[in-house]
């Protein structure tokens, strides 16, 4: 089914201008912005992971692990096989201190990426703990 509006934009055609313009606020650091437009981002798009791991980013970046983690785990449901939603979420649970399950998360995310630059992103991750 495909939605549209009165002015003939479908919802498909609104997912990348509503992800360039939430991830405009989040690198002006415009957290309520940021929310809002990755929330719809996520409502309108929800098997695409930019919007939860832009939801989770928000919530890292303002220290509450536990909505983050809990967004990270909706990104990797969706995106199972990108690295970079299980990085993030090893990260929150690191800070939340559930070491285990952390290391076990930082793991999967290695295993999923031969990637040199995410690798040593990975390392650097690991090694602030």
């Amino acid at each position: 089914m495909m939605c549209s509006d009165n002015h003939g934009n479908t919802l498909e055609s609104l997912v990348e201008p509503c992800y360039s313009a939430a991830y405009r606020a989040w690198q002006d650091e415009d957290g309520s912005t940021a929310k809002r437009l990755f929330g719809c981002l996520a409502a309108m798009a929800p098997k695409d992971e930019r919007g939860w791991m832009g939801l989770a980013t928000v919530y890292e970046r303002e220290r509450k692990w536990h909505v983050a983690v809990g967004f990270y785990g909706v990104a990797t449901v969706m995106a199972p096989g990108n690295p970079w939603c299980h990085l993030g979420k090893a990260r929150c649970l690191m800070r939340m201190g559930r070491e285990p399950q952390a290391r076990r998360t930082f793991d999967l995310a290695e295993s999923l990426s031969d990637d040199a630059d995410f690798l040593d992103a990975l390392e650097r991750e690991r090694g602030e703990r």
